[in-house]
This record gives structure tokens, C-alpha cells and sequence, in this order.
């Protein structure tokens, strides 16, 4: 399965059942799917096959919610994750999951949703709740949104500024149509409205703002601190 990424994901213990959960997600931009499979043993993984595309055995799975709380990895994740698991454990129960990391240590604490592949960092106790009711509408909260995994870097980027730009806020509303740089620091990205007729496009570009900080909790040394600025932003009719 190309473009694959594997996570290891627990919650509180569960006494009595020594069964492993396993989730398939494709986060596919307009037919995401998450699936689920109960396992004795790791290698009941390989032996019936669950990673062939054909994810034959398994049952549709309700929304997850993911925390990175890696603290070996970045100790931030664990110290601000932790207690957005937790909070999210409360707000949403079975759909709350610790997990791996998942990239951006900077952005701690990190949320994803599945299957629609949504990144959210510098997640709040606060903030959750928020997230986790504009998911249940199918709705992204842009106030922390870093963007959807099945689209690039630049990608991620064109569709914030779209999003905010329109206020087309549902998960489905855009679709992107493509991306392209107009120079080395400037790049221009169009996404078509799903349920409309126009075609939204936005120019952005790399501007350096002549501040620096440190990065992530395991870091001494302070670095450039770069931002992406929305240059326009137009609507038009599609042909």
C-alpha cells in the first residue's frame, strides 16, 4: 500500500480483553473510509492479510480523534498532549486515542481526525471542545488547523487561506484543482467548490518576519521564524 504511514495508537487499559484494535484509514480527499479490525497478535496483521487493499474482514469504524504524546520523542507532545487526551476522552470517549508521532513537534499539542485526515496543532484543553464539535458538523476549525494529510505542503497552505478567505468551512466544500509556483518564494493554488460553481484561487508567498525562537522542547538553538502571507484571493465563475 503505497503512501502508507503507520502509527501505534493506546487508550486507558482495558481489563479483561487482550485483543488488539487495528484501524485502516484512507484519508482520499472526496471518499475517505476508516475501517476496523480486532487481532489476537501482531502477526494476525500479515497472516489474514489486513494490509492488502482489499481490507477484507474488517467493519466501518465511527470517527477517531488522535493525540501525539510521544514525550520520547519531543517532550512537548507528552506535556501538552497528555492533557488533551484526556480532555478529549471525556468530550468524545471510544474516538479518543494516544498516539505516535505524527510530525510538527513545534505544533504541540497535535490533534488529527479520521478518516477525512484533518491536522490540527497548538491544541488547548479549550480549543478541543471546538474541534470536536466542527468535526460532528463536518466542519474544519481553522483557528488551529494545519491542513488535510492527502494534500502537499503547498497545498495545505492554499487551502487555509481559500478556506478563510470564503468562509467555505465544510469538510467537502473544496476540491482542489491545482497548485503551481509562480516564482521561488510565491505560489498560486485553485480549489473548485464542490456544491457551487466557482473556483476559488489564492496567491501566497514566504516572507521572513526577522524573529526567531526555539523550536521544539529538545531544542537549544533559536532559528528564523518564516510566514506565509496571503497575497489575493479571487472567486471566479467556472468555465
Amino acid at each position: 500500500m503505497p503512501h502508507t504511514r503507520f502509527l501505534f495508537i493506546k487508550q486507558d487499559k482495558r481489563r479483561g480483553d487482550a485483543r488488539r484494535t487495528l484501524f485502516i484509514v484512507r484519508c482520499d480527499e472526496r471518499h475517505p473510509s476508516l475501517m476496523r479490525f480486532q487481532v489476537s497478535n501482531y502477526d494476525d496483521i500479515v497472516d489474514r492479510g489486513l494490509l492488502s487493499p482489499t481490507l477484507a474482514g474488517g467493519e466501518p469504524a465511527e470517527p477517531l480523534l488522535l493525540v501525539c504524546t510521544h514525550g520520547k520523542h519531543d517532550r512537548c507532545c507528552a506535556k501538552y498532549g497528555l492533557p488533551v487526551y484526556r480532555h478529549l476522552r471525556q468530550l468524545a470517549a471510544g474516538s479518543a486515542w494516544e498516539a505516535s508521532h505524527v510530525g510538527g513537534d513545534r505544533f504541540a499539542a497535535n490533534v488529527l481526525c479520521f478518516p477525512h485526515g484533518l491536522y490540527y496543532g497548538h491544541v488547548t484543553v479549550d480549543s478541543a471542545r471546538d474541534i470536536v464539535d466542527a468535526y460532528c458538523r463536518q466542519e474544519i476549525y481553522l483557528a488551529n488547523y494545519r491542513g488535510r494529510s492527502c494534500y502537499s505542503r503547498f497545498e495545505q497552505i492554499g487551502e487555509s487561506f481559500a478556506r478563510s478567505s470564503s468562509g467555505l468551512l465544510r469538510v467537502d466544500d473544496l476540491v482542489l484543482r491545482d497548485t503551481s509556483a509562480l516564482t521561488e518564494n510565491r505560489w498560486l493554488a485553485r480549489f473548485d467548490a464542490l456544491h457551487g460553481v466557482d473556483t476559488h484561487s489564492v496567491i501566497f508567498e514566504l516572507r521572513e518576519t526577522g524573529l526567531k525562537s526555539i523550536r521544539t522542547c529538545g531544542s537549544r538553538e533559536e532559528k528564523p521564524i518564516t510566514e506565509y502571507a496571503l497575497v489575493s484571493y479571487t472567486a471566479e465563475r467556472r468555465q
